[in-house]
């Protein structure tokens, strides 16, 4: 099982889809919901980066993609209920220590271009998108 790691704003995150997929959804997007659900926490554990994702082809509102930093990721995967969250959370605890200890350089984070992003600080400062 692999959890990329994406270096942004100074800290290694992972991207929301990213952790779904590891935790076995089926659509890992929906990971999102339990996000918004537990956003008041997720906020105590440090500020959410996202950036804004534009629908396909289909159209469609404009989304967010969540970059969670460790804290907010292992939040998250607590808060999975799939037959993998108890795995996932083992991966997420050892990817962000072999960070923190330097087996993980920046080489070998997963390279990932990311746009734009936006800081959320307290909930209610900017509109909320799901």
């Amino acid at each position: 099982m692999n959890l990329p790691i994406t270096y942004l704003e100074d800290a290694p995150r992972v991207l929301d889809t990213d952790l779904g997929r590891a935790l076995g959804m089926a659509k890992p997007e929906n990971i999102r919901q339990t996000i918004n659900a537990n956003r008041q926490e997720l906020e105590e554990l440090g500020v959410i980066t996202h950036t804004v994702i534009t629908p396909g082809a289909k159209g469609g509102p404009l989304g967010r993609a969540f970059y969670l930093n460790e804290e907010q990721a292992t939040y998250v995967t607590m808060h999975a209920k799939t037959p993998k969250a108890r795995e996932v959370k083992l991966l997420v605890v050892r990817v962000f220590t072999a960070w923190r200890r330097g087996v993980i350089a920046l080489g070998a984070i997963t390279p990932r271009r990311v746009e734009r992003t936006q800081r959320e600080g307290p909930a209610g400062l900017l509109p909320s998108m799901a």
